[in-house]
C-alpha cells in the first residue's frame, strides 16, 4: 500500500499512529520526518512531539543532516517550546 504523506501533515500523522499502533503510516511518517528533518524541524508541530518521539527521530542512524548543529538546535528550540508550556 503507497501511502502520500505531506511534510506539512507528517508530524500530526506521527503522533497518531504512535499513539494508535498503526505502524504503516507511522513508519511512512518517520521516514519523511527523516529526509526532510531540517525542513520539518522547524514546523511549529514538530515542538508537540513527546520526549519520547523527539528521542526516537533524532537518534535514527537515518538522519538526514548535514551537521549535528542542525539537531541541536531543533532540540533546544523543542525545549523552549516545553518551557513555555510548562510556564503556563
Amino acid at each position: 500500500m503507497a501511502m502520500n504523506v505531506e511534510r506539512s501533515t507528517c508530524v500530526d500523522l506521527y503522533k497518531f499512529a504512535d499513539v494508535f499502533s498503526v505502524d504503516i503510516v507511522r513508519n511512512a511518517c518517520f521516514q519523511l520526518i527523516h529526509r526532510n528533518f531540517v525542513e520539518v524541524a522547524t514546523s511549529e508541530e514538530f515542538c508537540s512531539l513527546s520526549v519520547n518521539q523527539l528521542t526516537e527521530i533524532i537518534s535514527h542512524d537515518e538522519l538526514d543532516v548535514k551537521e549535528e548543529t542542525t539537531v541541536w538546535e531543533a532540540v533546544v528550540r523543542w525545549v523552549q517550546h516545553s518551557r513555555e508550556d510548562w510556564c503556563r
